[in-house]
């Protein structure tokens, strides 16, 4: 009596056919593929059709003269994709404002800070943060951030609070398979600057946005401290400069540039 013959399909539900791609930085992490892009000189080429997940962040804003940088938009979902190779652009960081040292009858020149760029893969787009901008407000990113003079973090997933950055969305997931992000986060607002003799200042939201300049906390603008640069590759903003006395500006500083990941699961 001759047996029946069992035969096995590995794969998916979408044909049996075991999703493959190329491009990026290829990782494999519990059960998922992923391939992530930290420029916009790759494609994702898809070899078989399959579902895709995809985290896609636009780049954050630059750190203007009192208000943070705003994050950049996030979008994460899924798509049915062909076989087909797809364009990836990475957003740049905005620029952060000009400083300018020492005492100065005319400012003239000194610039302000400007947005960062879109994110986007597969007709997905995350746009950029806004930056900062002279006077305190801050930045909005993908959710508006909050402020008045000397104060006001970037937007972020959550809106910024008086002097702090919005805090970003977590993805630890995905943060620690592609060793991107920071402590899981992504998009966090810039911090703002402190007010003139305030001693204050921001920090960033959670996702490492950029700490803003410290308030000189007394008449002498060089008391200041200088603001930090949000995490790389996480869309984060910038931290916030000062515009103090005399015309002694604080830059701030770049916002973070963003970053396309995708995935698949594999089935083995």
């Amino acid at each position: 009596m001759t047996r029946p013959m069992l035969i096995r399909f590995r794969g998916n539900n979408r044909g049996f056919v075991q999703t493959q791609g190329s491009g990026g930085i290829e990782t494999v992490v519990g059960g998922f593929k992923y391939h992530t892009f930290i420029n916009s000189t790759d494609n994702f080429s898809l070899i078989t059709r399959g579902l895709i997940e995809h985290l896609v962040i636009g780049a954050g804003g630059g750190g203007g003269h009192g208000g943070g940088g705003g994050a950049g938009e996030v979008s994460n979902g899924s798509s049915f994709l062909e076989a087909s190779s797809y364009p990836i652009v990475v957003g740049s960081g905005g620029r952060g404002a000009q400083g300018w040292g020492g005492h100065h009858t005319n400012h003239g020149g000194v610039y302000n800070s400007l947005s960062g760029n879109l994110s986007s893969f597969a007709g997905v787009s995350s746009s950029g943060g806004l930056g900062g901008v002279q006077g305190g407000t801050s930045g909005n990113g993908f959710a508006s951030g909050s402020g008045s003079y000397g104060r006001g973090g970037g937007g972020a997933g959550a809106a910024g609070s008086g002097y702090t950055g919005g805090n970003g969305l977590n993805f630890s997931e995905w943060s620690t398979a592609t060793s991107t992000g920071s402590n899981g986060y992504y998009a966090g607002g810039g911090g703002g600057s402190g007010q003139r003799f305030s001693a204050t200042f921001g920090y960033g939201g959670l996702g490492n946005g950029g700490k803003g300049a410290r308030g000189s906390g007394g008449d002498e603008d060089l008391r200041q401290d200088s603001p930090t640069s949000p995490t790389s590759r996480t869309g984060s903003g910038g931290g916030a400069g000062f515009y103090g006395q005399n015309f002694f500006v604080r830059a701030g500083t770049a916002g973070a540039s963003g970053i396309v990941i995708v995935r698949y699961p594999l089935y083995v």
